[in-house]
């Protein structure tokens, strides 16, 4: 816990006295550059974090935690239930937060729990992203995401180097039916559809553009990707070039 009020702090300590569920040790201190010291020197599973201290204040105090001990859940103490800044810390990375006035051991229990299990979720997830993200980065063929207008989300760099772009950033905002050949485009629009009916389409046939004007073939398959209630999203495409292949018949 960082926090400079010493009432703030019995009265925490108070409700962890009386929570009969888990045992919960609570370290102190009342300064930010005090409070980071101990984080450096300890173990801890939670902070819970005053963000006006006698060395920093406001959301730069959250941002120095964050910073520094990017894997430890934060909940920040509020002494409003609806301050601006409390709100805006938790869109900033806080997990959650208290209202001093409000601390008893069941909410201080169940907020400290749920913020360490979001953050082991989030640490999770983003170790998933960057596997993925790794394997989709490796993969000879080019990988699409767009809207369902076409505008391309993101894409991988192998995306990029087929149409003869720098990067996958340079590409974002494109709307993919403008990288397919203009007379093919009516076929795509066809095969879009196709893939709104029947949730993928396979080893369809391209001429697609580069950005200096060139041709080359393709074999695109696409599949449709729904969120939780079913509602279609976004496409997911996979490209592979395919014009050697068609020369050497």
């Amino acid at each position: 816990m960082i926090e400079d009020d010493l009432d703030d702090v019995l009265l925490l300590k108070e409700s962890l006295a009386t929570a009969k569920v888990v045992q919960i040790k609570l370290g102190h201190a009342a300064s930010l550059s005090s409070g980071l010291i101990q984080l450096a020197e300890q173990d801890f599973d939670v902070i819970l974090l005053d963000l006006n201290l006698p060395d920093s204040s406001g959301l730069e105090t959250l941002t120095t935690i964050i910073k520094e001990f990017p894997e430890l859940p934060v909940v920040v103490l509020s002494g409003l239930s609806d301050d601006a800044t409390t709100i805006a810390a938790v869109e900033l990375g806080a997990q959650d937060y208290l209202v001093k006035s409000e601390i008893g051991s069941s909410i201080l229990v169940r907020v400290l729990r749920y913020a360490i299990e979001r953050k082991q979720v989030e640490s999770v997830l983003r170790i998933s992203e960057a596997k993925y993200r790794a394997l989709v980065d490796a993969s000879p063929d080019g990988i699409t995401l767009t809207d369902m207008e076409g505008k391309l989300l993101l894409c991988n760099q192998q995306t990029a180097r087929l149409h003869g772009y720098d990067s996958p950033e340079a590409m974002q905002g494109i709307n993919v039916f403008e990288l397919i050949a203009p007379e093919e485009r009516q076929l795509a629009v066809q095969n879009n559809l196709k893939t709104l009916e029947d949730g993928r389409v396979t080893n369809i046939n391209y001429t697609l553009l580069r950005k200096d004007g060139g041709r080359f073939s393709a074999e695109l398959n696409a599949a449709l990707i729904r969120d939780a209630h079913g509602t279609p999203t976004a496409f997911i495409g996979i490209t592979r070039d395919i014009t050697a292949w068609i020369h050497a018949m």
